[in-house]
């Protein structure tokens, strides 16, 4: 009786190594898989910067034309 319930711990404790190490694996494979796939560059953000920027200035400008305090 004491036996069975030494096993069935020892089995507990291999099963939750492993589900460990499994699960270590999946993350670090995840974080490989990340780094190596094609993102937006810094080339793209300049170019979305750019636009943006652009966006705004063609709004303002006839907002500044009409718009008078004076």
């Amino acid at each position: 009786m004491e036996n069975e319930e030494q096993e069935k711990n020892k089995f507990i404790r291999h099963l939750a190594i492993s589900n460990s190490i499994v699960v270590a694996m999946i993350a670090f494979t995840n974080k490989v898989m990340a780094s190596n796939s094609t993102g937006i560059g810094t080339a793209e953000v300049e170019a979305a910067t750019n636009n943006i920027q652009r966006v705004i200035t063609s709004i303002a400008m006839p907002l500044g034309r009409g718009f008078n305090l004076c």
